[in-house]
């Protein structure tokens, strides 16, 4: 609503503007963008460490010179970068690449944008991103560890009329807990294995 005083005006012969009443001139602005999906999803788990970050605005934007977007796990920083010189706009999108080494492996990574640091065609400001907001946690590292076995019963020699019902691999030890066992077995003049079935308790 605009309002304007009676004699804020007057013309060259000083006559008064007779003024502009509060009902009489009122327009309403165009609302700032704002995110409609985010990718990977807010809460999502399991996130690749290469995953790029995707916010899909409601219309289109610019990335505004100077402002931030910050990548925390907990209070260290991840990444803290401008807007305007890393990642890329198509249209409404805005996607910002996993930085060279990737993401941290099994870590809640929160995403904080600065208020303005995208903008419409008509100048109306994001209003960011604060602490709480958006957060995924990336998936575990790879398990390179492979398990490790103690002894075997019946032993590595024993006659085969002298064979128990049942071979023993004890104990099997890994970084993570044993699930299943697979065992296989050949003749020793022989090239092909035969999986044997097992249990691991």
């Amino acid at each position: 609503v605009v309002s304007i005083d009676a004699g804020a005006f007057m013309d060259a012969a000083s006559n008064d503007f007779a003024g502009q009443a509060t009902t009489a001139w009122e327009f309403t602005t165009d609302p700032g963008p704002v995110v409609s999906t985010l990718l990977p999803a807010n809460s999502a788990t399991a996130i690749a460490v290469n995953a790029t970050i995707e916010l899909t605005f409601n219309k289109a934007v610019t990335a505004v010179a100077g402002k931030k977007i910050k990548v925390m796990d907990g209070t260290a920083v991840v990444l803290d970068v401008a807007v305007s010189t890393t990642g890329t706009i198509t249209g409404a999108k805005y996607s910002l690449p996993a930085p060279t080494a990737g993401w941290p492996f099994l870590k809640s990574l929160s995403v904080l944008i600065d208020a303005g640091a995208f903008v419409d065609v008509n100048q109306n400001d994001f209003v960011g991103l604060a602490a709480g907001q958006y957060s995924f946690t990336t998936v575990e590292a790879p398990d390179v560890t492979a398990p490790s076995f103690g002894t075997f019963t019946p032993v590595a020699s024993v006659d085969k009329a002298n064979l128990p019902g049942t071979i023993k691999v004890s104990p099997i030890t890994d970084n993570k807990a044993v699930t299943a066992v697979k065992m296989f077995y050949r003749p020793i003049a022989g090239s092909a294995f035969t999986e044997v079935a097992g249990t691991a308790t």
